[in-house]
């Protein structure tokens, strides 16, 4: 005979001890069967620079691990066992499978593999009275460290016909006080001419009576749209000059629209700022950094255009041949290298390009280069491209993606132990 009122009491506790946390308890699928899920957390601060943390976001758990815990339980409290069905044995071994969702409905984050079109479904028995409970890590940053954008995202769990979510937002950290440099990065996208602007004037078209041709000059007019970049900042320094302070330099990651704000000492800085979005315009003369002086007590405003195309599809180089990935032995990364080739001469600045993480324990790069200019005499052969990227602390991965225009290769990696 089984003793259900000491189960039920305690279940009962426990279900009010994490009453104050950040849960959900969602209507069982079937009788009897009942799922929560707790973070306690609801709003989630990011730090302004996860490199530089301050006092303050030092003693934040989340900031440092750059996660939070989530915990589930799962609860049959019927007076018979239960059968939950799951798509693959993947997910029935697992039981659990945790989403991460951004507020577009997009999942950015996954616990277990995808799997799709599965051959066969698989059930495990949740006996009478018994509980599941499992506790994870939820990701707040990129493979590369840098933290996901401020917004409303939904964390979701499942096991097999039992679901519940919980929503929570990471929101912007607050504007350094004091002295500093804040900006926003915009681009400039050189592949539309956009609209020509006046002035004009007209005069008469001789030997033609009563038509007239435009005189003057056009200029195309700029149109800036913002852009996630990085950002680097670095201190302009006299050379006789004393200072009571070490150089400064900084480089970090803007937000999704282009914002930055740091905190730096008094003086003259030099501004610069590149995005893996952009074929950036290349020119003879180099292009001037614009500078910006920062007084004592203030923070200064200096906004930075890149001029360029967009990366699109037709930047990738042709196709792949190979591609190899080496492990670090003295630090927690990886070297991945591939091989492939363009279809004509002229393209330059091979390179391997991340793409945000859509899959548990896959890293998805593309192969792209820049294409010669409109209008080039180029040679109509095929040519060998090679590129390189760091991947640091690659924790749990185990497959390299590489993306071509025409092909993709998947390498393995051997995960750290």
């Amino acid at each position: 005979m089984r003793h259900t009122a000491p189960f039920l009491a305690s279940l009962a506790v426990w279900l009010g001890l994490f009453g104050s946390l950040q849960s959900a308890q969602f209507p069982p699928p079937s009788l009897g069967l009942q799922m929560q899920l707790t973070t306690g957390l609801a709003k989630i601060e990011a730090p302004n620079d996860p490199a530089n943390l301050t006092p303050v976001e030092r003693r934040r758990s989340y900031v440092r691990s750059g996660s939070f815990p989530a915990s589930v339980a799962l609860a049959n409290l019927s007076s018979s066992d239960l059968a939950l069905v799951y798509p693959s044995q993947t997910d029935a071994a697992a039981r659990f499978t945790f989403r991460l969702i951004d507020q577009k409905g997009a999942v950015i984050w996954l616990s277990t593999s995808v799997t799709e079109n599965a051959p066969t479904e698989h059930s495990i028995t949740l006996e009478s009275r018994a509980v599941w409970r499992r506790t994870v890590q939820i990701p707040l940053t990129h493979w590369n460290g840098v933290w996901l954008p401020p917004g409303r995202y939904t964390l979701r769990v499942d096991a097999g016909q039992a679901s519940a979510s919980v929503p929570f937002e990471i929101t912007a950290p607050a504007l350094p006080a004091g002295t500093g440099i804040k900006g926003q990065v915009l681009f400039d996208d050189q592949s539309n001419p956009g609209v020509f602007r006046p002035p004009f004037t007209t005069e008469p078209l001789p030997g033609f009576p009563g038509l007239v041709r435009l005189v003057g000059f056009s200029l195309p007019l700029q149109t800036l749209e913002p852009i996630a970049a990085t950002v680097t900042i670095s201190e302009i320094r006299l050379p006789n000059a004393r200072y009571d302070h070490p150089a400064f330099s900084w480089t970090g990651q803007t937000d999704a629209e282009g914002h930055f704000q740091v905190a730096t000492p008094a003086g003259t800085f030099s501004l610069d700022a590149h995005s893996d979005q952009v074929i950036e315009a290349e020119s003879l003369i180099a292009r001037p950094l614009p500078t910006v002086a920062v007084q004592s007590g203030h923070v200064s405003t200096q906004n930075f255009v890149i001029p360029g195309t967009p990366i699109s599809p037709h930047t990738l180089v042709h196709n792949l041949g190979t591609a190899t990935v080496d492990q670090h032995t003295s630090d927690p990364g990886i070297t991945v290298s591939a091989y492939g080739y363009v279809n004509t001469g002229g393209w330059s600045n091979p390179r391997l390009i991340a793409r945000p993480a859509t899959e548990a324990g896959i890293i998805d790069l593309d192969f792209a280069a820049t294409p010669p200019a409109p209008g080039t005499i180029v040679a109509q052969v095929f040519l060998p491209t090679t590129a390189v990227i760091e991947v640091p602390n690659p924790g749990t991965w185990t497959e390299v993606r590489i993306h071509s225009a025409t092909n993709t290769v998947t390498a393995t990696v051997n995960p750290v132990p």
